[in-house]
């Protein structure tokens, strides 16, 4: 499991390729869910047995069972994050009159909308309108002089509401 990390937390790479490494060890994790099935079967026979040392390995099961549900849900949170970050640069490719044009679709789901989002398209459209949307409320609330730009002050109260506590040099 711990092999799987290093592609996990990678960021040398471009945003794709990130995206296919945590991809991979997502997929290989989830392979490796039989094998933990495994191990928690041998660690019962074990405490059934009651032997309480292992002298191979200084890990107790809980321990490993612990890193494994750590280490998917950090590679889920990671794939999400560049799935959103690749969506905002292809929103970014789009010229401005069809940013202007584009409305936010109603995401309503079931029979009588005649809407689910099992329609990939659609979904990956809300998400991406509903996250632009954020990112622009967000950045409105700390450009208070409405600038258009975050200038130092309105910079720092940023950082400081996000539980940064940074001081200014120079």
């Amino acid at each position: 499991m711990e092999s799987k990390r290093p592609a996990i937390v990678d960021t040398t790479h471009d945003l794709q390729q990130q995206q296919k490494q945590v991809a991979e060890a997502i997929l290989e994790l989830r392979n490796a869910v039989d094998k933990l099935q495994e191990v928690a079967e041998v660690n019962e026979q074990v405490a059934n047995a009651g032997i309480d040392e292992n002298e191979y390995t200084a890990l107790s099961f809980e321990e490993v069972s612990a890193t494994y549900g750590e280490l998917c849900a950090t590679a889920e949170h990671k794939l999400q994050f560049l799935d959103h970050q690749l969506a905002l640069l292809d929103m970014q490719k789009l010229p401005q009159e069809q940013l202007d044009g584009m409305r936010r679709p109603r995401c309503r789901t079931g029979a009588a909308s005649g809407l689910t989002h099992d329609h990939g398209e659609h979904k990956a459209l809300c998400v991406l309108v509903r996250a632009a949307a954020e990112y622009k409320r967000t950045f409105k609330h700390f450009d208070k002089d409405n600038s258009g730009a975050l200038g130092q002050d309105e910079f720092t109260q940023t950082l400081q509401a996000l539980g940064e506590n940074l001081t200014v040099c120079g």
